[in-house]
């Protein structure tokens, strides 16, 4: 009785600590880019020390994802210095998040690095095809 309790204790903080991934957030300061867990403060990069932002795909890399399925969140950071110089994250809005993040290390963002999508489909106000009429009572 005493190892079934003490065992379903451990499986169910082992079942909790891996549901807290979702609580890892990420915060941007003045000086650091910070990977915070809660209330604790993991990991921090210096912005100084990122070389680039990208959201390109890294297999080596120091991963601090925040969701079990990172799929289009994943911004990847290359540092300048370090053992392992990547660094993948998965902020909820990506391209936000490197906007911010460009704009706190005073890098301006380029517009050619923002892909849209490209305007083939016309408008309905181009095309005329809903215009509408006024009826006249009369």
């Amino acid at each position: 009785m005493t190892w079934g309790l003490i065992l379903a204790l451990i499986f169910a903080g082992m079942g909790l600590l891996a549901a807290s991934c979702a609580a890892i957030r990420y915060r941007i300061t003045a000086t650091h880019l910070q990977v915070r867990w809660l209330i604790f403060t993991l990991r921090r990069f210096r912005l100084d020390d990122i070389r680039y932002v990208s959201t390109r795909r890294s297999v080596w890399a120091e991963k601090w994802y925040n969701t079990w399925r990172v799929r289009n969140r994943r911004l990847t950071l290359r540092r300048k210095s370090g053992l392992i110089k990547t660094v993948s994250i998965s902020p909820k809005n990506p391209f936000v998040f490197k906007a911010e993040l460009d704009r706190a290390m005073g890098r301006p963002t380029n517009a050619a690095e923002i892909e849209l999508l490209p305007q083939i489909y016309r408008s309905a106000a181009d095309i005329g095809a809903l215009r509408l009429e006024e009826k006249h009572t009369g």
